[in-house]
């Protein structure tokens, strides 16, 4: 999970089209981070990272709880039955939308990109979870009727500036029953502009006293992009750690978004979101990293020697 295709040195201005669709993880049935393979944050937070192309996706695995708590799963499971009910890990639909493999993503599901991309158009279908609760009713969920709708709605971010958001209805409220996305749906983002993330929200007419009652996930697949990376050279001087060389902590600057450290075979070997201040980085041997920083002007490197 935890590969970096490209260590990038010098980037130069240039537009690719490019498509994720997740056919490069190997699935046997579902990843949703219980297996512990992600970064321990302290507390019982396992978080994942995958890379695809110049997009990243995370996953955050709760141990305490043993629950799926943040980001996004990847699968390969089908079923457009509902006749199971809590299938958090299946499309409702009659395959993949191309290739074999997904997303499940739920309420605050972020994809980062790494530089600034312009989105066309992604594939998006409800869950068997969702459909089977708005179908049938569940011990959360209502049935749902004429007036009920389920949407999800992508805001895009260019740094921290919100460009727009654009949103398409998993169960709209049209008809006289309730009209529940049983297949892969084209979403236009084209009006979001250049972006370097997206955000992904559910909402619903279902809502009690502890907010949301439909099950807060949807599956994502196809996602069309032209990745422009800025025209500047990233020199290993770039980003300013100190000490460096060091030994069990390293002090970054202020405004990190995301720290990733690469060992010389490419792996991202310790990763942290929004980390302040310093980075505890005892856990890695003696050696040279490569370290990589995100924040909302870019992307910034340097080599790290841990003595």
């Amino acid at each position: 999970m935890k590969k970096i295709y490209t260590l990038v040195v010098t980037l130069a201005a240039f537009i690719t089209q490019a498509q994720t669709n997740f056919e490069n993880i190997s699935l046997s049935t579902y990843f949703d981070g219980s297996d512990l393979s992600g970064t321990d944050d302290g507390s019982g937070n396992y978080t994942s990272e995958y890379m695809e192309g110049d997009l990243s996706f995370s996953t955050t695995w709760n141990n305490s709880w043993s629950y799926w708590s943040g980001g996004w799963a990847f699968s390969n499971l089908i079923d457009s039955t509902l006749e199971v009910a809590s299938q958090t890990y299946h499309s409702f639909s009659t395959g993949v939308y191309s290739g074999d493999n997904f997303a499940i993503g739920k309420s605050g599901s972020e994809i980062i990109v790494n530089g600034v991309a312009n989105f066309s158009t992604i594939q998006v279908c409800n869950t068997s979870y969702a459909a089977h609760s708005m179908t049938n009713g569940d011990a959360f969920g209502k049935q749902f009727t004429g007036e009920d709708w389920f949407k999800l709605t992508i805001e895009g971010y260019n740094g921290s500036t919100s460009t727009g958001t654009v949103s398409v209805f998993l169960a709209d409220s049209s008809n006289s029953t309730p009209t529940i996305l049983d297949t892969w749906k084209e979403v236009d983002l084209s009006s979001l502009g250049a972006v370097t993330k997206l955000t992904f929200d559910l909402t619903s007419s279902d809502v009690g006293d502890w907010g949301m009652n439909t099950p807060d996930f949807f599956a994502l697949d196809n996602v069309m992009f032209d990745i422009t990376t800025n025209t500047k050279e990233i020199t290993k001087t770039n980003l300013t750690l100190y000490p460096n060389p060091a030994g069990s902590v390293i002090n970054i600057p202020v405004g990190i978004e995301r720290l990733d450290v690469y060992s010389t075979k490419g792996d991202i070997v310790l990763s942290q979101l929004n980390p302040v201040n310093s980075v505890d980085i005892s856990s890695l041997t003696t050696g040279v990293y490569l370290v990589k920083a995100i924040n909302n002007t870019g992307i910034s490197t340097t080599m790290l020697t841990i003595k």
